[in-house]
């Protein structure tokens, strides 16, 4: 059996976003550098599905341009009330980019991105 090392603490990060998703996950914010975004997620109460977090990359109008999807750190399922996870995606996000969560299985969103315009 192997537990997992957990943290509470809220870092410090550039940008603070504080997005929750159908209010089980919040995006606390982010970190932005050349090649990718790091993200601090917080879990709010428990979730039953796996989820796979996206960042993509968006152009003026708004279209897809490139993107990063997977498996945060460790399972969504795994996370507890509190608890701050790193999530880093190799990715140069732009000037404009979305991220969110998806149940892989389904492709159904978990909620609406988060669209951000720096």
């Amino acid at each position: 059996l192997t537990v997992p090392q957990r943290s509470y603490e809220i870092p410090k990060m550039g940008r603070v976003t504080n997005r929750d998703f159908n209010n089980s996950i919040r995006l606390l914010g982010y970190d932005v550098t050349n090649d990718s975004i790091i993200l601090y997620w917080q879990s709010l109460q428990p979730v039953t599905k796996r989820l796979t977090i996206f960042v993509h990359r968006l152009d003026s109008n708004g279209a897809f341009v490139a993107g990063h999807d997977s498996a945060p750190a460790r399972a969504t399922t795994s996370w507890i009330n509190g608890e701050v996870i790193t999530d880093v995606h190799a990715l140069n996000v732009g000037d404009t980019f979305e991220i969110g969560l998806y149940d892989p299985l389904t492709g159904e969103r978990f909620d609406s991105p988060l669209i951000i315009n720096r």
